[in-house]
């Protein structure tokens, strides 16, 4: 509403002319530039009037409601990202004209995993601006992918040795993210394995913490003999007084085992038999003990 005083107005005729203005003081004028004239017109019908202008200026910001809340949610199946959409906010204004909003970024895009701030901005036609924020937090909990996971293996042990070293190319990871993932494999490529079935895990983890694993054994043979040291030697004795034989005694022999086991060693007939006269074959058995094997 604008209010002003004036114009006065004189005549010859010694009587003040009424004066109107249009529009009037005490209008409410709408925004932009109005022309306002005031006219004099004194008791003999003669006229003048003056003009000047009234420019109402908006300089009130848009008002922004509904604003959209802080948005935490997953990644798309198989994606990096996930499109987020979101209504509002709404922009009323005072000049009774809708205002433009616009997001950054728009509402439908594809937002990356991370932490994303959202800035959307209320513009009216004489521009003045107002804004809103809040962000659009993204998670990958989507687990890595492993591929070509190894096969069971088995395999002897090296020659002389109660292990033998395995190795094998490590299984290929992919991740939704587009990031590497890490594989480690438990135990190693590279690891001395002793005899027996070992399984290992190969577990692949990506940048944010999201695990996936495969495993397969490793199953160590021991398929290499005893050795035997200090075997007997041949003996020639006589029976013993008055008897159709002799009872003959002799040291076993020393057995070793490239699995570092004790091995049993049996003679067949055994020392301290009464061998009958003539010539007999005393075989050597070697076992390992099966208490002390490793599993």
């Amino acid at each position: 509403m604008i209010v002003w005083q004036g114009p006065i107005t004189t005549d010859n005729s010694g009587v003040n002319p009424a004066v109107v203005c249009d529009p009037a003081s005490g209008t409410d004028f709408v925004i932009g530039i109005t022309n306002v004239t005031c006219t004099a017109v004194d008791g003999f019908g003669n006229v003048n009037n003056c003009s000047f202008y009234v420019d109402v200026m908006d300089n009130e910001d848009p008002v922004l409601e509904s604003c959209p809340a802080n948005l935490t949610t997953n990644t798309d199946p198989g994606q990096p990202t996930a499109m987020i959409e979101w209504q509002g906010p709404i922009a009323t204004d005072n000049s009774g004209f809708n205002p433009t909003v616009m997001c950054d970024p728009a509402s439908g895009t594809d937002f990356l995993i991370g932490k994303i701030n959202v800035t959307c901005t209320a513009l009216d036609g004489f521009g003045n601006v107002n804004k809103c924020s809040f962000y659009v937090d993204v998670k990958d909990i989507e687990d890595p992918v492993l591929v070509s996971c190894p096969a069971n293996q088995t395999t002897n042990t090296d020659p002389g040795q109660p292990t033998t070293m395995v190795v094998w190319q490590l299984p290929i990871a992919t991740d939704n993210s587009g990031l590497n993932a890490t594989v480690m494999c438990d135990p190693a490529s590279g690891t001395d394995f002793v005899i027996g079935k070992i399984n290992v895990t190969c577990t692949a983890l990506d940048g944010f913490g999201n695990v996936n694993n495969c495993s397969f054994y490793v199953d160590v043979k021991d398929n290499e003999d005893p050795v035997l040291e200090s075997c007997p030697a041949n003996q020639t004795t006589n029976t013993d007084p008055g008897q159709p034989s002799a009872m003959i005694v002799w040291q076993l022999p020393i057995a070793t085992d490239n699995s570092g086991l004790n091995a049993t060693v049996m003679c067949d007939p055994a020392s301290g038999t009464d061998f009958v006269m003539g010539k007999t074959n005393t075989m050597k058995i070697l076992r390992w003990c099966p208490a002390l094997q490793i599993k």
